[in-house]
């Protein structure tokens, strides 16, 4: 088991490592490894030649990778590809982001080390359906996406999911119009469900297409704990193993009575696992959970005797070594999380179960056959909550780090839905499915639609009980879990008292913490736009807010999940100016964050202004507003708010969209512009950033807020070079991502989310710019 272990614990540290080597200098050091190992096995450790095997095997992944996208983007622009599509469509709704197998360039056929996949953004007219073939010119870029400290990262997303490039659809020519399978049985299937109140919800348990549900399900499903019985996970592929499993032992012995294929229920559970994982489009949740489940099988048909820990090492070591880039997911971290934490429950129970089934013996067994069976229900129901406490605790730590928060009634509501779902539900949708090839199995489904109506009730009328604990140390999150741990292994007494101790130090730790006079500037990676937050002793001032569109806005997606993983409170809003880049997400900031007050260049009653002469201080820092000269009935770039914060050593300028004509107001008025910070005027727009203006600021650092590959093709190069002539260091989060500022009386600091916080392989892998000594 320690060669197992050695193997885990190198993969999981994939992500930190430093390099990869290119995969042909992985061949060769894997062969000359290996004959090492062979030929010292006596005389070294077995858990180092597991971190040895580990560590080949996850550099081998994560170079074909690399080496996969360097093929992908070496393609030439506007250059033909062909393959097909793998994403699956609604009829309701065309999506414009499409997953395409790319197998053809240029007429040639790609071997299996060169196809590579990528997710475009395609408008089409005719209807696409999976296992289309079509020949597409397209532009390809490296799979980039905004990166922050929290929020969705498309980047890690792409990698995890095995996704090479992104890119977009110039023409596109049809080669073969034949949808796959699954497409057509989708098609057939939406048609018996359209009128079904829950259709949307059976759609994702059926299919694993999410698409139909709205946000504000998904916000239901998260507030009460049940998005994980929703949508096809790892759970569902299990219960689909149980029920073929299941099914096979009532109806075999009605066939055979012979002890003879035992290995039958198994095998007939994996092929209903297999053939449910299929309908899910073999995503790589559904794969990981069948081959966890192929292994297990394995270990129980072997007839060992193997304990809980042990199965789950084996098993998370085969799953690691299948796909090594599993860590980067975070259905992974969840899915693994919850089975370890469901093998804790079995070593502290086993005792416990053991003095049950003792005090039976003793006891006798002289229930009639109802009392057997309310004692069974109510051992059942017993076992139930006990693994929902334990999941609910367990999961804590991965729940917080994923989501910034947990679902106080998780356990309430997953006490009586995964009995539902997992007995009524899912059973009557894989007999539907497999049904619905040869004739209707409206029935079915209408059932099945019937059995999530007290689920769906209980969500839209008592849908509550998520609890943010981004504001909780992850320190008393880890004392907590230790409380209960030990105070159910331990003598309550001793727990107590360590417990207490602990607390005792967190508490005067954290009062200690508080005292800091430090504070922060935050640029954030918002694309094409404008998001900046000033902080200090957990409360919050944010200039601007990013764009919005009709689904959402940068606010909901980057600005609150910072502040949710720092645990600030958004104290001010300043808006620069109105146009949408700056702020589009005002609305939803104002209405969900709900900030004591904003400023703005714009004549608003319901707003404080933001003109020159406006001063302010705040937590010991000076906010001195230096334009525009009057407010603006619709302020746009010439009315921005440039403001000066300064704590009376360190100085920051927030600029908005300020034009060439702005800044040489602001010089002729002779201003105190000189600020360690400069946060680049207008992206760095050509009609901005004056030569006389960024030698009246003399700044150290010039930080622009810049989308990667937009149409206005900012920064502009003579901008940039402008700067770096005077040898101020440039910053920008189209390349560096989310740039941070930290101010002491010690001194400043910049840090870089790519640059500063990212292994050098994983920058290299994208395309991240070089940090120059």
């Amino acid at each position: 088991m320690k060669v197992l272990l050695g193997i885990v614990v190198a993969i999981v540290t994939l992500k930190w490592w430093p390099d990869i080597p290119e995969i042909s200098t992985m061949v060769v050091a894997c062969f000359i490894v290996l004959v090492v190992l062979l030929a010292l096995r006596k005389h070294v450790s077995v858990f180092f030649i597991g971190l040895t095997l580990g560590c080949l095997v996850a550099s081998s992944s994560a170079a074909l990778f690399k080496y996969k996208t360097i093929s992908a983007l070496t393609v030439a622009q506007n250059t033909t590809i062909a393959g097909k599509v793998g994403s699956l469509f609604t009829a309701e709704k065309q999506q414009t982001s499409v997953i395409f197998d790319v197998d053809t360039v240029n007429g040639r056929k790609l071997t299996n080390f060169e196809t590579f996949r990528v997710r475009l953004y395609w408008r089409s007219d005719d209807p696409l359906k999976q296992g289309q073939r079509w020949e597409i010119t397209a532009r390809l870029r490296e799979p980039y996406g905004r990166l922050n400290e929290a929020g969705f990262d498309a980047e890690t997303y792409f990698l995890s999911r095995h996704i090479h490039a992104k890119g977009s659809v110039l023409t596109a020519k049809i080669i073969d119009d034949t949808a796959s399978y699954r497409q057509r049985l989708f098609e057939k299937v939406q048609i018996e469900l359209s009128d079904l109140p829950s259709s949307r919800y059976l759609v994702a348990l059926a299919f694993g297409e999410r698409s139909l549900l709205q946000r504000a399900d998904w916000t239901q499903l998260r507030d009460t704990g049940l998005a994980h019985l929703l949508a096809i996970s790892g759970l569902h592929i299990g219960l689909a193993f149980f029920f073929g499993d299941r099914v096979t032992r009532i109806i075999l012995p009605l066939i055979h009575r012979h002890d003879k294929g035992l290995w039958l229920p198994a095998l007939v559970g994996l092929l209903c696992a297999l053939g449910y994982a299929w309908m899910a489009g073999f995503t790589m949740t559904a794969q990981r959970a069948l081959i966890a489940l192929a292994t297990f099988s394995l270990i129980r048909q072997t007839g060992f005797s193997v304990s809980p820990f042990n199965t789950f090492l084996i098993v998370l070591s085969v799953v690691l070594v299948a796909d090594p880039l599993s860590i980067f997911s975070a259905s992974f971290w969840l899915s693994f999380g919850a089975v370890f934490v469901l093998c804790v429950m079995s070593l502290i129970g086993e005792k416990r179960e053991d003095r049950e089934e003792i005090g039976d013996i003793h006891e006798g067994n002289n229930d009639s056959a109802i009392e057997a069976l309310w004692t069974s229900l109510t051992r059942y129901f017993r076992l139930l909550w006990r693994m929902q406490c334990f999941l609910t605790l367990g999961m804590l730590p991965f729940m917080w780090a994923w989501f910034g928060g947990v679902s106080v009634t998780a356990i309430i509501y997953n006490l009586f839905a995964v009995p539902l779902i997992s007995l009524v539900t899912v059973p009557l949708i894989l007999l539907a499915l497999l049904l619905s090839p040869f004739m209707s199995a409206t029935w079915l489904w209408a059932a099945a639609d019937l059995s999530l109506f007290p689920l769906l009730f209980s969500l839209e009328t008592f849908a509550s009980g998520w609890l943010d604990i981004g504001r909780i140390s992850w320190l008393w999150l880890v004392v907590f879990i230790l409380f209960v741990v030990l105070a159910a292994t331990l003598n309550v007494k001793r727990s107590s008292l360590l417990l207490s101790v602990v607390f005792i130090v967190l508490f005067t730790w954290g009062n200690g913490a508080k005292q800091s006079a430090d504070w922060r500037v935050e640029v954030l990676d918002v694309g094409h736009g404008l998001a900046v937050l000033v902080e200090k002793d957990g409360e919050a001032i944010l200039y601007d807010t990013g764009a919005a569109w009709e689904s959402g806005s940068i606010a909901e997606s980057v600005v609150h999940p910072v502040l949710q993983s720092r645990g600030s409170e958004l104290t001010g809003l300043i808006l620069s100016h109105r146009d949408n880049d700056h702020a589009g997400g005002s609305e939803w900031v104002v209405t969900e964050l709900a900030p004591q007050w904003v400023r703005s260049s714009e004549n608003n009653p319901a707003f404080l202004s933001c003109q020159r002469g406006e001063r302010w201080r705040w937590k010991e820092l000076y906010f001195d507003v230096l334009y525009p000269r009057m407010l603006a009935d619709e302020a746009r770039n010439p009315d921005s708010c440039v403001i000066r914060v300064t704590d009376g050593v360190n100085t920051v300028l927030l600029t908005g969209d300020l034009p060439d004509e702005g800044e040489a107001y602001l010089v002729e008025q002779n201003d105190d512009l000189n600020a360690q910070v400069l946060i680049v005027p207008h992206h760095g727009s050509k009609t901005s950033s004056s030569a006389l203006f960024i030698d009246h600021v003399d700044p150290s650092v010039a930080i622009a807020s810049t989308g990667r590959y937009t149409p206005w093709n900012l920064p502009n190069p003579e901008v940039v070079a402008r700067y770096k002539e005077r040898n101020i260091a440039w910053y920008e989060t189209g390349k560096h991502g989310q740039v941070s500022v930290y101010f002491s009386n010690k001194g400043w600091r910049v840090l870089s989310h790519r640059l500063d916080l990212e292994p050098y392989w994983y920058r290299k892998m994208f395309g991240r710019p070089k940090r120059k000594e």
